[in-house]
């Protein structure tokens, strides 16, 4: 997965370096040099002295490495989940009164500005459609239409059409650049307005497609059809423009209206849940009889100081936070085991890293956990499986059991604390009885560790 924190552009000589264990300025060098031959290779093509296998060898070598970063980069995922995720905890914690979300970074910034990123992207693009013309296209075109082409070739004219159409396509690259910036601009909940780069960028583009159409015009028709095409595209997307306009303005104020609600269905449900978890669950201890006064004022300020975290520092971490998955589950049977002094035996295989797995799965099995010492009273057992494609985690008690589908609607301790969390983190949950008696919970993420 390319991680846009580690990117300059697109982050795939970063990747590539990591999985060949090679210096990324080695790696990076080395695709610079291929695309400079590009463009040499087509100089050299006018020097009369030069011999054919010379530029024809550096086309070739530099039409493969950037063709292979292109390919590379088409092929592989980005962090885009992980930005989204970041970015609507971050406007998730605003609303709960976190003072740190206020001037929060944007996610995935990157490491160049965001113009910067987006030329260089469009730069990319056209010299590996440069790249792919006077090679691969040409050598078919020479085996397809031998007479034509070479006739053409002749008067010179097909470098002019080869390199227009890659300026054209690196024109497109740079309409269509801003679009994942969008997003996370959106995911951020930054939709009340349009960023003015991205629209320059469009108009760069609309504008350098134009130029490109006019400059082809005049180098294949002569100068008549150039003025024509010169005086009637501009009336034409004046005539476009009075029809898509309107379209784009209701789409994108529709688009901006359901994310704000949604945004607010969603913190409304993560408020429910988590409160639930702990003030609820803590308030249902306190109303059993017989509880000594110590173990309330204790579970009371145990309370207290994780609900101000919750509200006030749920994006600080302590010094000595777990940072891995296992040690992170090793904590939470411990912290339960502790409060309710019922045994939980755990067991673990595989490990990730915390930051590579989604909150909601640990978030659901201190759900899960809660349940089965509240309400089976005996030995709880959990078993957590890290795998390279999910995550699974089972909790299992011995106790009496119930039926998932006579659950009041108004409970929402396993549909929306478990089920509902982990098909929003993309997950699934089931809850089922265990072999022997009991119940079962088991919790499937995808994404796994080491």
């Amino acid at each position: 997965m390319r991680r846009r924190e580690d990117a300059v552009l697109t982050g795939t000589c970063a990747l590539l370096a990591a999985r060949l264990r090679l210096p990324v300025i080695l790696v990076r060098g080395i695709l610079l040099a291929g695309a400079a031959l590009v463009p040499l290779g087509t100089l050299t093509m006018f020097a009369m002295w030069t011999p054919w296998p010379t530029w024809y060898g550096q086309l070739s070598l530099g039409a493969a490495l950037v063709l292979g970063y292109v390919l590379l980069w088409w092929v592989t995922p980005d962090d885009a989940e992980q930005d989204r995720a970041r970015a609507l905890q971050e406007s998730s914690a605003a609303v709960r009164g976190t003072p740190r979300a206020v001037g929060a970074t944007s996610p995935g910034a990157g490491r160049l500005p965001a113009v910067l990123r987006w030329l260089g992207l469009a730069l990319v693009v056209t010299i590996a459609m440069a790249a792919a013309l006077l090679t691969v296209i040409s050598d078919l075109a020479r085996m397809l239409l031998p007479p034509t082409y070479q006739s053409f070739a002749t008067e010179g004219q097909y470098l002019v059409v080869h390199w227009s159409v890659a300026v054209m396509a690196g024109a497109v690259m740079l309409g269509i650049a801003p679009l994942p910036d969008l997003d996370r601009q959106r995911w951020s909940g930054r939709t009340q307005e349009v960023p003015r780069a991205a629209l320059s960028a469009l108009g760069a583009a609309v504008v350098l497609l134009l130029l490109t159409l006019v400059y082809v015009a005049l180098a294949l028709l002569g100068t008549g059809p150039a003025l024509v095409l010169l005086a009637v595209g501009p009336a034409i997307l004046g005539v476009l423009a009075t029809l898509l306009v309107p379209w784009g303005r209701r789409l994108w104020k529709g688009m901006r209206e359901e994310t704000a609600q949604r945004a607010v269905a969603q913190h409304h449900r993560e408020t429910s849940a988590h409160l639930h978890d702990s003030v609820l669950q803590t308030l249902v201890l306190l109303q059993r009889a017989g509880m000594p006064e110590e173990d309330m004022r204790r579970l009371a300020r145990q309370q207290e100081r994780e609900l101000r975290h919750w509200l006030y520092a749920a994006d600080a971490e302590s010094e000595d936070a777990p940072t891995d998955l296992r040690a992170a589950v090793e904590a939470l049977s411990a912290q339960v085991e502790d409060a309710h002094g019922v045994a939980v035996d755990t067991v673990i295989v595989g490990d990730a890293q915390l930051e590579d797995v989604s909150p909601a799965l640990l978030a659901a099995l201190r759900e899960a956990l809660l349940n089965a010492v509240r309400h089976a009273g005996t030995g709880v057992g959990v078993f957590v499986e890290i795998r390279e494609d999910a995550v699974e985690a089972f909790v299992r008690d011995r106790g009496p059991g119930f039926d998932p589908a006579a659950v009041p609607p108004d409970r929402l301790g396993v549909r929306e604390s478990i089920i509902g969390r982990m098909e929003r983190a993309g997950g699934s949950a089931t809850v089922s009885a265990a072999p022997g008696g009991g119940t079962e919970v088991a919790l499937h993420l995808p994404g796994g560790g080491r």
